[in-house]
């Protein structure tokens, strides 16, 4: 795992005097020096990186404040409840393909399954089972993971390096990577595996379609229709 730019942020995150590395820890379930020896040794667990990251506080601080949309601000339909509350659709893998088509498309949209009845109020989320093996030891195919949507007036800032995305490429689809770098001036992002037997490599802003980042994993199992 590219740990640099992880801890990096992390650690600027708790220079905060805000928020507290012993509350974090005591909410996620782990002990302050855990942390703090991640932190110096410049090597942190996969596992609790995620849970750092799952925590409000933390997400307050790396991830940009999203204004809510109503659904005539929205670029791409959504599924709403008898409440028109926000639901929380599944790309699986085997309708990754049809996604990159129909992700504007309202009756695709509605064809895909609901992972459960949880509702947001601050932003768009959406489940995509993981395909392939490029983040494997950590996260592995047929893994399911949570994401928000980031819209596209953020992709002009500096993106947060360390982070993970979901990113609809137009000609990889949709592939799940961590972010090591970014260049607001060109749009050039560079993307980690973690599995090192794949290089990182660049893409460009211009060729993406929907940037989601990850806020956390959900499961290795089979979803369920909820409809």
């Amino acid at each position: 795992m590219n740990t640099k730019a992880a801890i990096e942020e992390l650690a600027k995150i708790f220079e905060n005097k805000s928020i507290s590395v012993e509350k974090v820890a005591t909410d996620i379930g782990t002990s302050k020096h855990n942390i703090y020896n991640a932190l110096k040794r410049g090597d942190i667990k996969l596992s609790l990186y995620s849970e750092i990251l799952s925590h409000p506080e933390v997400k307050k601080m790396l991830q940009p404040e999203l204004p809510l949309q109503n659904s005539s601000e929205k670029v791409f339909p959504i599924v709403v409840d008898p409440e028109n509350r926000e639901l929380v659709s599944l790309v699986p893998i085997y309708a990754q393909a049809g996604y990159m088509r129909g992700y504007s498309d309202p009756e695709f949209i509605r064809s895909l399954p609901l992972t459960q009845d949880t509702t947001y109020d601050d932003g768009t989320y959406r489940d995509f089972e993981i395909k392939g093996d490029s983040m494997e030891n950590y996260f592995f195919e047929r893994d399911i993971i949570r994401a928000k949507y980031l819209p596209e007036i953020y992709w002009e800032k500096r993106l947060h390096v360390g982070q993970l995305f979901v990113i609809l490429h137009k000609t990889d689809g949709v592939v799940f990577k961590q972010l090591v770098d970014h260049n607001p001036n060109s749009g050039d992002l560079t993307l980690h595996s973690f599995n090192d037997y794949y290089e990182d490599y660049t893409v460009n802003l211009r060729d993406v379609q929907q940037l989601w980042y990850y806020t956390e994993y959900r499961s290795r199992r089979l979803f369920k229709q909820v409809r």
